[in-house]
């Protein structure tokens, strides 16, 4: 009886560009026979990148660290605890070809931080009531703004918000780039 056990069937579940799911069909018992564990070996189609692991039974059997866009020969076996016979190793599955899928497009990514949005001098301030100033602090003099005229620097005319975003479209995004 046991030189006659079918070999399971084995079926691809997922993959992606490095990795391979299988479902392993016990076609023998239908699921009926104890599981230890499972055997599964996929070998690239002409050679070279080898990938055999050990399953539990409970265990997603995802064979992992594969080379995209390749074809993989992949096979299987199941081990069957027999009471009062101890372990039983099924023959190996007919092999499977499944093919990791390519790697997928890298993502565009911008260099540059996106322009926010800057208040204009056409925003309507909190009305400031007497004895007060708009830092909420005591009212302050002219002379406390002496200070103030000598500071040198760009004076926005209300449309810094305007030309901020026609910077961004005329230099930044020209200058998107796209990682590999």
């Amino acid at each position: 009886q046991w030189n006659s056990w079918k070999a399971p069937s084995v079926s691809e579940k997922e993959n992606t560009s490095t990795s391979i799911t299988l479902n392993i069909a016990d076609l023998e018992t239908e699921g009926e026979c104890l599981v230890s564990h499972y055997n599964i070996s996929c070998q690239a189609v002409g050679g070279g990148d080898t990938k055999q692991k050990m399953f539990h039974a409970n265990e997603e059997l995802k064979i992992d660290d594969l080379l995209p866009e390749t074809k993989y020969n992949c096979t299987g076996r199941i081990v069957h605890t027999i009471p009062g016979s101890g372990a039983f190793e099924t023959p190996w599955s007919d092999f499977v070809v499944i093919e990791t899928a390519p790697l997928p497009l890298p993502e565009e990514v911008s260099i540059f931080a996106p322009v926010t949005e800057v208040e204009s001098e056409d925003s309507t301030p909190a009305p400031v009531t007497e004895g007060e100033s708009e830092s909420g602090g005591e009212e302050t003099t002219e002379t406390d703004h002496e200070g103030a005229k000598m500071n040198i620097g760009l004076k926005s005319d209300g449309n810094l918000g305007t030309i901020l975003a026609l910077w961004q479209c005329l230099i930044i995004v020209p200058l998107t780039i796209t990682l590999n």
